[in-house]
């Protein structure tokens, strides 16, 4: 895929000197080389001419990085205006601030130095902050040039229980981890839709999260999720069992999955050979299901290994606590690559997953 390169939208006060404007562009250009990009920035020292450009060129911006430390800029509500255009809902805008307001939105997280509002990708930090280099780089890496991918993987079940746990974890992130693209077939898929394509791509992602109920072990499409993304994100796969799936942990139980996929892959080599000796070619379908079942054999025993060794309460107890230990798992593995951490500590994360009410975050 072809990088489109972002133009970046940089409102400064008009007392603002030329070599201010130069330093925050040369701040941001260091920061998208550091990952690989490159930006090319319109600098406009009034708020005036910011409101042109962007009147005249609606579609031109990927990326609005705002100086409001006259408060004339955000008097004029610019902010606002960039935001009434349709196209610009989903661009992130960065505000620089010399103290941290009170965001006119309810629903913004963060601390004392920096807020965010995810539904208007609407980032305030104080300029302290912004002159860090480092803070900037992660900014451009979290929400711009690398942002990470969580997928769910899950076994389907007659009551949907899977499903509800879903939708209400991919609710509760957007409080959490709200820079998270969340990715799950019934909501990424549409008809005519490339599954297997949808299946391959779990390996890049940032975060696997497994949602395991009794049918996932003897389903061959979760299986295929579980083969591709294991080896791949190996210790990034966050397994969550439901009750009828903690069975896992039984030897025995464990044991008849393992023996009947050892006989399922003897039955299609039977049924191959049975196909051969009738005169016909080699059935491909078949030999493809039997290097599935190849590499099912191979992954279930390094597989049970590894949530052996990883603790996993029952789902009640995570749904009772909206999936905090998950999403402070995910925050801190994170942290170590270089992304933003929206919260200070896990009681901030704590404090904002209780005052949130799943019924009021929009879908």
């Amino acid at each position: 895929m072809q990088y489109k390169e972002p133009v970046f939208k940089i409102l400064l006060t008009s007392s603002t000197s030329s070599e201010s404007i130069k330093a925050i562009e040369d701040r941001i250009h260091t920061a998208f080389k550091d990952s690989g990009k490159k930006a090319s920035i319109d600098s406009f020292e009034t708020c005036d001419k910011a409101f042109y450009s962007i009147k005249t060129q609606t579609n031109a911006y990927d990326f609005f990085v705002i100086n409001t430390e006259n408060p004339q800029c955000y008097g004029h509500s610019l902010i606002d205006y960039i935001g009434s255009f349709p196209q610009n809902k989903n661009k992130t805008k960065l505000l620089i601030s010399g103290s941290i307001a009170n965001i006119h939105s309810k629903n913004y997280i963060g601390s004392k130095q920096f807020y965010y509002v995810p539904e208007e990708k609407l980032i305030q930090i104080h300029a302290t902050e912004f002159n860090n280099t480092e803070i900037l780089k992660k900014i451009i890496k979290t929400f711009f040039t690398e942002t990470p991918t969580l997928y769910i993987s899950y076994g389907n079940d007659p009551k949907f229980t899977s499903r509800e746990i879903i939708e209400e974890f991919d609710k509760l992130a957007r409080i959490a981890i709200p820079h998270f693209n969340i990715l799950f077939d019934f909501k990424s898929l549409k008809i005519g839709s490339d599954v297997k394509q949808f299946m391959n791509n779990m390996k890049d992602g940032d975060i696997v999260l497994l949602i395991i109920n009794e049918k996932y072990f003897n389903s061959p499409y979760c299986m295929e999720e579980l083969v591709n993304m294991f080896e791949a994100l190996h210790g990034r796969i966050y397994p969550l069992f439901l009750d009828s799936g903690r069975s896992f942990y039984d030897s025995r139980v464990y044991s008849t999955i393992l023996m009947e996929w050892i006989q399922d892959k003897k039955h299609l080599e039977t049924q191959q050979e049975q196909i051969i000796s009738l005169g016909s070619r080699r059935d491909q379908s078949i030999d493809t299901d039997i290097h599935l079942r190849d590499k099912i054999i191979e992954t279930l025993p390094r597989f049970r290994e590894y949530v052996l060794h990883f603790f996993t309460a029952p789902i009640d107890l995570y749904r009772q606590e909206k999936y905090l230990d998950i999403f402070q798992k995910i925050t801190n593995d994170l942290k170590y690559r270089d992304y933003i951490d929206f919260y200070g500590s896990e009681e901030e994360m704590k404090k904002a997953l209780q005052n949130c009410s799943i019924k009021n975050i929009s879908s």
